[in-house]
């Protein structure tokens, strides 16, 4: 099966997911994620904030906020010159971008990439060894 097919297979199947299922996997995500050597350890996590029908990163940025970690976001500048780093201190630091995703200002604390200890991103699709097929965006 082409990548794009798969893609979309596995969102359909992601989508239709009933709330209560959803809610048990997110449980579970939160769960070991939260037992993980490296979050434990780590000072800066760089995650995305959740959209839909995606796992939910906002219990995770909560519980990060309570632990002393620094959050940051990525901040989309474009497909050629990629993303940023971006500081939040609390979801004030946030307001509904494109498609309504929550994103924040340019003007927050930029957080070089030498200072991340753990990168959570979102995957559409993930292999047996870990390889990623994300969205299509690049």
């Amino acid at each position: 099966m082409e990548k794009k097919e798969l893609r979309k297979k596995i969102l359909v199947l992601r989508d239709d997911l009933k709330s209560d299922e959803k809610e048990i996997m997110d449980d579970i995500i939160f769960s070991k994620l939260i037992k993980e050597k490296s979050f434990i350890d780590a000072k800066v996590v760089f995650l995305f904030v959740s959209y839909k029908s995606e796992v939910d990163t906002h219990r995770i940025i909560r519980y990060c906020f309570e632990n002393d970690k620094v959050v940051c976001i990525p901040k989309v500048i474009n497909k050629k010159d990629g993303m940023k780093a971006l500081r939040i201190t609390s979801f004030e630091d946030l307001k509904e971008g494109y498609k309504g995703i929550l994103e924040c200002d340019d003007d927050l604390e930029e957080i070089s990439t030498c200072n991340i200890d753990l990168v959570i991103m979102p995957g559409a699709v993930f292999d047996v060894n870990y390889g990623r097929i994300g969205y299509g965006g690049g």
